[in-house]
């Protein structure tokens, strides 16, 4: 018998989820009710990765049996779309800067290691090249004569028909060469999964260093005493008056490529003081002391300050001057034995700036003996820049271990 009334929707038996399992659908719901509210109305699609894929990607770091709770996927939800809005906003302004419209691999790249973010470049560099060597092959294999079904394509996510003549081989659609599908979540403890491991690739054949992936997830794990939004500046812009946008360019031309350091993003919340800040490359680039003996001069703040960021970037510059590994690993421990020290450095005159920056690092107040040997072996000039130098960098150290600067220090 028909009825006059509306048919009743039909009715569903309500799922029980726990706190833990269900996945979220608040911002699912919220875009359909937001939909005819207005044409300027922004989707949540389109501000958002997809929570599910989110949810997946994070049990594939946790033990098989863990369960991950509805308010932390909501909240890596929101912090990887905020980290992918951050990476291409600098990208971007790389790219109007050089008149481009189409942001590529190398401006994500840029923009991770201007950032802060550099040590997870290495690895997405060799990841770039494998990409674009695989995109060219299948380009190549594209060319060929199709067959039955080729071409048309697989189901999303699953494999690609394979071209006619290959039976028995590889899917057109692998990984590419020297990666492996990442393993199974109770296997799977690191983002660089086994092969993705930069220091198990031939990284030299792409001219790339290999890298030092403890030192990489050891920077996310400083999350938990000090927050690097805290002190960094997320993108550096020229807000509060004209004079700031040529400050920034002056601190950007003197990083040259590899683009601002954390310590830059720390200064920039005061742009007179990166400013006067940015007149410290006069102290390494137009003084003139040797490279050598101004290395060591800086090495050895660093190390007797324990400033490790400031230690990262001059140790290899002490190398390129013709240090000694050995003489490198006596000059970083707080004390050593001089008369080895003396065997290594094969100097008189770094011997004496060894001794003389590690005076003035400790005691402030320089020993009069110490004094006199650098006096005696170096001009009047060159005693001032060689201790102007060793306190320009007491007070960068100073800056940079206070601040927690690249979150090397516990």
């Amino acid at each position: 018998m028909s009825s006059a009334s509306p048919p009743k929707e039909p009715e569903v038996e309500p799922v029980t989820q726990s706190g833990d399992e269900a996945e979220p659908m608040e911002r699912e719901h919220h875009d359909i009710q937001t939909q005819g509210q207005g044409e300027f109305e922004v989707k949540e699609q389109d501000r958002w990765l997809p929570i599910a894929n989110v949810a997946r990607i994070m049990k594939t770091a946790l033990p098989e049996n863990a369960k991950i709770a509805k308010e932390a996927k909501e909240c890596m939800q929101e912090c990887v779309s905020e980290f992918i809005s951050f990476i291409t906003s600098e990208a971007s302004e790389k790219c109007q800067g050089e008149k481009r419209k189409t942001v590529n691999g190398e401006d994500i790249l840029f923009a991770m290691t201007s950032l802060g973010f550099e040590n997870y470049a290495e690895a997405l560099k060799i990841y770039l090249t494998k990409y674009r060597e695989t995109q060219t092959a299948r380009g190549e294999n594209q060319n060929r004569p199709s067959s039955s079904g080729y071409g048309s394509g697989g189901p999303v996510g699953g494999p690609a028909p394979v071209p006619a003549g290959m039976a028995g081989t590889a899917p057109a659609q692998q990984p590419p060469a020297g990666f492996t599908v990442p393993p199974p979540p109770e296997a799977s403890n690191n983002l660089l999964t086994g092969s993705l491991d930069p220091n198990e690739q031939d990284g030299a054949a792409y001219g790339y260093p290999a890298m030092t992936l403890p030192g990489s997830r050891r920077r996310w794990q400083m999350v938990r005493n000090y927050n690097m939004s805290t002190w960094h500046l997320p993108v550096p812009r020229a807000r509060h008056h004209p004079d700031e946008a040529a400050i920034l360019e002056r601190i950007r031309a003197r990083r040259g490529p590899n683009g601002l350091l954390p310590l830059d993003l720390t200064l920039l919340h005061s742009f007179p003081v990166a400013d006067g800040w940015n007149s410290f490359g006069a102290i390494r680039t137009r003084t003139s002391i040797p490279t050598a003996a101004r290395e060591l001069a800086i090495y050895r703040v660093a190390a007797i300050n324990q400033a490790w960021f400031e230690w990262k970037q001059h140790f290899p510059l002490l190398k390129i001057a013709g240090v000694s590994d050995q003489a490198i690993e006596l000059t970083k421990l707080d004390t050593c034995d001089e008369a080895e020290l003396a065997r290594e450095l094969y100097s008189k005159e770094l011997i004496a700036v060894y001794r003389y920056s590690s005076a003035m690092t400790r005691n402030v107040k320089v020993p009069k003996d110490v004094f006199q040997e650098i006096k005696g072996l170096f001009s009047e000039k060159e005693v001032v820049e060689i201790t102007a130098t060793t306190a320009a960098y007491n007070c960068v150290s100073r800056f940079l271990v206070a601040l927690n600067v690249g979150e090397m220090n516990d």
